[in-house]
């Protein structure tokens, strides 16, 4: 029932004392998750289906984003963004970085391939969202976030 183009159908959430928010996103089935690790970010062309998750709280300087999914045999597609104010929300931003040009390491675990992606902000910057704006889902087990406060 998440709506994208509605804010207060997102999921709300708090980790380590920052808030964060999402849509689109549901845990998967299990299957796809390694060891049970896993949410679900479901991907479409079209912006009014697109998941996104980011923070609402900034981190001060986000020094670099490591997004770590779980695939059969897809390399991860995702869009992310960092910027100086909040991104993650109704409107989708007009630049962002396609995973597909980031340094990424495969390796294996279990049956599943494990994708390793690096994110590196250009700019100082407190806030990420992350975008699925291609087809398919995205199974990701970590995002894991380095910041200087």
């Amino acid at each position: 029932s998440q709506d994208v183009t509605n804010l207060s159908t997102y999921l709300t959430f708090n980790v380590g004392g920052f808030d964060f928010t999402a849509c689109k996103w549901c845990l998967p089935d299990a299957k796809k998750a390694y060891n049970g690790i896993a949410m679900q970010a479901q991907g479409n062309t079209d912006a009014t289906q697109q998941s996104r998750i980011g923070n609402t709280t900034s981190f001060g300087k986000i020094r670099k984003i490591t997004v770590i999914t779980y695939n059969e045999k897809y390399s991860p597609n995702f869009n992310i963004i960092a910027d100086a104010s909040q991104i993650v929300g109704v409107d989708v931003p007009a630049s962002m970085t396609n995973a597909e040009s980031l340094q990424t390491t495969e390796t294996t675990a279990g049956s599943l391939k494990k994708f390793t992606t690096v994110f590196t902000p250009s700019s100082d910057c407190g806030f990420f969202a992350i975008y699925k704006n291609t087809q398919g889902a995205l199974y990701t087990g970590e995002i894991i976030i380095e910041y200087d406060k």
